[in-house]
């Protein structure tokens, strides 16, 4: 076996280890023999969620690893394996590029080898976010139907880029595109599309604000403020769109914006204040939403 193969397998269960996924106490000469060659390009915690990037290569186990999440892959190449799922059948499926798919917790794969010929990046969700999908994917055959999503594609080139420069990308917005990729994979495997989600009252839309802006310079979730609306998080997330036609981290993140302006141009507060008051986590980053919504650093708002 060459060595370029052997580090790939090193660096798989290495991955898996990382990423948070158990082996099975039986696994024997499995993954326990390897060493740590990282195999994970980076991860990410947004809330209780883990977002996990791999590099392409060819990963392979023998034993039983088991997920202790639902987890969705999104799949910027496509890759093809071999293996066997909760059977000792093996089973051959190729996944397509450009696809996610749907695997749910307590998923056992047994013996799998995986080709990758693109990034993958991997969703960890909390216990119980997605346990309604699971009826859907009984017998996990959606684990290895990949399914075509330029949606979920894009949603994971942005969570790919967040993994690649930590702590420049705003927590709001992290959330709000995990959220946003649960809500494409459920509306897909449920069939029901956005057909169901409840509108977002006046009166609920005015106690969020209002939270917004009595909270503008708190760290905000949208956990917090669906609880606001008395919604779960995907029903409010996607009825706030709705509503005001921008998610919800949009909206926060502009409404910093235009308060910090106010504090600029009409008082003499230090640069890194006005960030903090205003919610955002350093003048960095403050510096880099102005710099995306109106092209101009607040430095340069403030001389005129």
């Amino acid at each position: 076996m060459s060595g370029r193969r052997i580090g790939s397998l090193r660096g798989m269960a290495n991955g898996l280890d990382r990423a948070g996924i158990v082996h099975s106490r039986d696994v024997g000469e499995g993954l326990s023999r390897f060493d740590s060659q990282p195999d994970v390009l980076g991860t990410l915690s947004v809330g209780q969620d883990r977002v996990v990037l791999t590099r392409p290569g060819v990963d392979a186990w023998s034993g039983t690893v088991t997920l202790p999440r639902d987890v969705v892959i999104v799949n910027a190449g496509g890759y093809a394996h071999v293996t066997g799922v909760n059977t000792d059948a093996p089973r051959e499926c190729e996944v397509p590029g450009d696809s996610w798919t749907f695997h749910p917790k307590d998923t056992e794969i047994r013996k799998l080898h995986v080709a990758h010929r693109g990034t993958s990046l991997m969703v960890e969700y909390a216990d119980g976010v997605m346990a309604g999908l699971r009826a859907a994917a009984a017998g996990c055959l959606h684990s290895f139907q990949g399914r075509r999503s330029r949606a979920a594609v894009e949603i994971g080139a942005r969570l790919s880029e967040a993994v690649r420069a930590p702590g420049r990308a705003d927590p709001l917005y992290l959330e709000g595109l995990v959220v946003a990729l649960r809500g494409l994979v459920a509306a897909e495997m449920s069939g029901v599309g956005h057909a169901t989600v409840p509108r977002l009252s006046d009166a609920r839309l005015g106690r969020v604000i209002d939270h917004v802006e009595a909270n503008i310079g708190s760290a905000l979730s949208l956990a917090a403020l669906a609880d606001v609306a008395a919604l779960s998080v995907s029903q409010f997330s996607r009825a706030f769109r709705d509503a005001l036609g921008e998610p919800a981290w949009a909206y926060v993140q502009r409404r910093r914006c235009e308060r910090a302006s106010e504090l600029l141009l009409h008082g003499d507060a230090p640069i890194a204040a006005v960030a903090a008051f205003c919610g955002f986590s350093s003048q960095a980053r403050m510096t880099r939403a102005f710099r995306r919504r109106w092209n101009v650093t607040p430095g340069n708002l403030r001389e005129g």
